[in-house]
């Protein structure tokens, strides 16, 4: 079954896959913000597709993992299945293309359900507003101008992960107090400011 995974068109989304895993695993850790993949074309898909805040991590794990899934299908019992080198390479283009379309279309699917959960960073006015001047706590190794995150609690003890910006240099770290000062629609994150 390996040698699947490494013929074309199912190699192309195996790499992309890999990818994505090492990507969120450097999130898990705090190296990377799960919002700093930004790819405007995704955004503008769902966007259209009535999933606006989406955190485009989520949105392209989900597209790559079911084109991998989808493509695997198509490789073994469509491509594998053919003798001819130049019938296999043209099956395999009109495979990675259906899988992209069918995999955008099942990202939407399941990602539907959830949109209510990113809500706040769609850039709802009332909601974003209500967070400005409160406090939250930094869950990333360090925040920048290009990345960061942070958890707030409200009162009723949810917690939010909130994308956040900060300008260096600052002693934000893991753990650290911080005050959302602002909230920047184009890039669906908070300005926040160390406690002092």
């Amino acid at each position: 079954m390996w040698h699947v995974f490494l013929t074309f068109p199912t190699v192309f989304f195996t790499i992309l896959l890999g990818i994505i895993l090492a990507y969120w695993l450097l999130v898990i850790i705090g190296l990377l913000d799960i919002d700093g993949l930004a790819f405007e074309g995704i955004d503008g898909f769902f966007i259209g597709a009535g999933i606006a805040g989406m955190p485009n991590l989520i949105s392209i794990s989900l597209m790559v993992l079911s084109a991998w899934l989808f493509s695997l299908f198509g490789t073994y019992y469509v491509v594998l299945s053919l003798s001819n080198p130049w019938w296999q390479f043209l099956a395999g283009a009109v495979i990675l293309f259906i899988c992209l379309w069918l995999s955008a279309h099942v990202a939407v699917f399941l990602l539907y359900p959830l949109r209510g959960l990113f809500a706040l960073d769609e850039g709802d006015y009332h909601s974003v507003q209500r967070l400005i001047g409160q406090t939250c706590e930094i869950s990333t190794l360090a925040v920048d101008e290009n990345y960061g995150q942070a958890i707030f609690e409200d009162h009723s003890g949810t917690s939010l992960v909130l994308s956040v910006r900060a300008n260096t240099p600052n002693n934000l770290k893991k753990g650290a107090k911080a005050l959302i000062v602002s909230y920047e629609a184009s890039g669906h994150c908070y300005q926040i400011t160390p406690l002092i």
